[in-house]
């Protein structure tokens, strides 16, 4: 049976017109602080591939592969976000009568417009849909505390002070259901890491961005903003 080849992933760049190819199974934009696309990652042990929905902060301190994910599925890695839309996967020998049947399903499902500009609103619905996805592996106080940081983020980035006290709160509220001392072991001390997030600045977080924008994997990627 064949492996995956080039040609596949060609066919996928040739239906999401708006997004630019990095790497090898990688499809981006840029939509204002954030990095946005899909991406096929590879089964080997299934000799297939499932397409993926990329959302990854561009404060983050990315490596230069940021396609490096380790696992398939809803997953979040430091660097942002991986949705296994409906766990869809293409046989890699079925592939030329299967593809295009999973992308139209992937665009579709993927709640978010590629190729314009889109609102803060349209975002965080397309944000809540995914990570509201519940995974039962997943660590509650884990998860909760990655997806509130890429909000406040978002909230900082945008200068929107009353937003930022939402997440803040919001936090504080989630904080009362997680398990503290598992959440050390991934975040250290809880007081340390909150007043660690009130102190993040406009500038740093602009400036990171900025940083990653003129990184050569991403600066040929299509800009679009996000709107208030």
């Amino acid at each position: 049976m064949g492996g995956f080849t080039s040609s596949f992933s060609k066919d996928w760049e040739n239906y999401f017109v708006d997004l630019k190819k990095t790497g090898t199974n990688n499809f981006y934009q840029i939509l204002g602080p954030f990095i946005v696309g899909i991406r096929l990652s590879e089964i080997g042990s299934l000799n297939s591939y499932r397409p993926s929905l990329v959302i990854i902060g561009l404060w983050e301190d990315l490596k230069q592969n940021i396609g490096s994910f380790s696992r398939q599925g809803f997953m979040f890695e430091d660097f942002g976000y991986s949705i296994g839309v409906r766990q869809l996967s293409v046989k890699n020998e079925n592939h030329a009568d299967e593809w295009s049947r999973v992308a139209k399903i992937v665009d579709k499902e993927k709640k978010i417009s590629f190729g314009r500009d889109v609102s803060v609103g349209e975002f965080l619905d397309c944000f809540d849909f995914w990570t509201n996805i519940e995974d039962p592996k997943k660590e509650r106080h884990s998860f909760h505390a990655k997806v509130l940081t890429y909000k406040l983020k978002l909230a900082v980035y945008l200068d929107d002070i009353d937003f930022q006290e939402r997440i803040l709160g919001q936090i504080l509220q989630e904080k009362e259901g997680w398990d503290l001392e598992v959440f050390e072991l991934g975040f250290g001390p809880f007081e340390t890491w909150f007043n660690a997030l009130k102190k993040i600045s406009v500038q740093d977080v602009r400036n990171k961005i900025e940083t990653n924008k003129r990184n050569k994997n991403f600066s040929k990627l299509q800009n679009f903003k996000m709107l208030l």
